[in-house]
């Protein structure tokens, strides 16, 4: 892959950051639950910088990072039920998990305009049954991807050691 030449063995992203530690994670994962509020419809800058930070694990030249992944999806809003903002961020949700081939096995929302998540009985009660039935379809088949697809990845990246990116101000100029 040329982009791990230029960047050396093991590494996905040219930004040295806290994201390394976050990649393995992602690629081991079975099952990855994103959870935002939903502002001006779409999700928070927190969420989406994070997705745009896997674009560097390149879903085409490595699709065993993403191809069976499992994708739980929790959204609070203000608006009430049927959302737009919501509706519009699952959207883009469905769109990443076609072009990975990666699965959305739950989708929560939850109207938070009056009162708190935790005082809203009848979606706590939801989010505990996925959360059962995918604890137990965990039990009865083995994992699609995340570890078992991409050992050599995962151990090249944690043998490879960061090294530290010179302060901006120190950084030659173009």
């Amino acid at each position: 892959m040329r982009t791990e030449r230029r960047l050396g063995e093991g590494r996905f992203c040219a930004i040295d950051d806290d994201m390394r530690r976050l990649y393995p994670r992602f690629i081991e994962a079975d099952l990855v639950v994103f959870a935002t509020p939903v502002y001006w419809w779409s999700i928070s800058a927190q969420l989406k910088l994070f997705i745009d930070r896997l674009y560097a694990l390149n879903a085409e030249a490595h699709p065993e990072y993403y191809a069976g992944k499992k994708i739980v999806l929790l959204f609070t809003h203000q608006e009430e039920e049927p959302c737009s903002g919501a509706e519009l961020a699952a959207g883009m949700f469905r769109d990443i998990a076609d072009y990975t081939e990666m699965k959305i096995v739950g989708d929560l929302r939850c109207c938070s305009a009056d009162r708190h998540v935790r005082d809203c009985p009848e979606k706590l009660a939801q989010a505990r049954a996925l959360g059962r039935a995918l604890a137990r379809s965990a039990r009865h088949r083995p994992p699609a991807g995340g570890a078992a697809a991409a050992p050599e990845a995962l151990q090249k990246l944690k043998r490879t050691p960061r090294v530290a990116a010179p302060p901006i101000s120190s950084r030659p100029s173009k």
